[in-house]
């Protein structure tokens, strides 16, 4: 056989190897923590939050399902891993709700941007996140909020699509 062609065959029999996509930070599972939020509401600023949040995760692939506070806010969302370190990486959530007609009351939007860490030995892991959001009611509400969240469990929770 000559060069060109072995040399040919390495190639093709190398390539699947270094193009395979490693595997995902994993996020799934229930998630303990808290959230406060800032809101412009009325022409004034007001605050919320809740320290005893909760948020579950169910993850196949990059892609993630996301509940936060029993049902009550509803995401997709992906994670990407880190090139440096296997166990980080970022992920964003958009809003099931997400609604682009910006007319009041139906118009809500939130985007989270997340840095995670996780522990695959133990299972632990720790999210912080900042979201922006937009309700367009009639006083025009926008937000910005900040998560902090830790993995209790990575039993999934099997939370469904948008």
């Amino acid at each position: 056989m000559n060069t060109r062609i072995r040399s040919s065959l390495i190639v093709i029999f190398f390539i699947p190897l270094f193009s395979q996509t490693a595997n995902a930070v994993d996020l799934t599972g229930s998630w303990e923590g808290k959230w406060k939020c800032k809101y412009f509401s009325g022409g004034a600023y007001t605050s919320d939050e809740n320290v005893s949040s909760t948020m579950k995760i169910s993850q196949s692939g990059e892609d993630l399902n996301v509940v936060i506070d029993d049902n009550f806010f509803n995401y997709h969302g992906i994670v990407k891993t880190s090139n440096t370190n296997a166990n980080k990486g970022a992920a964003s959530f958009i809003s099931c709700k997400t609604d682009t007609t910006l007319i009041a009351p139906s118009g809500y939007n939130e985007l989270i941007s997340a840095k995670v860490a996780v522990n695959p030995q133990t299972g632990g892991a720790v999210l912080t996140a900042v979201s922006t959001g937009q309700q367009f009611t009639a006083d025009a509400v926008s937000s910005v909020c900040r998560y902090t969240m830790k993995r209790v469990n990575t039993d999934d929770p099997l939370i469904p699509p948008c």
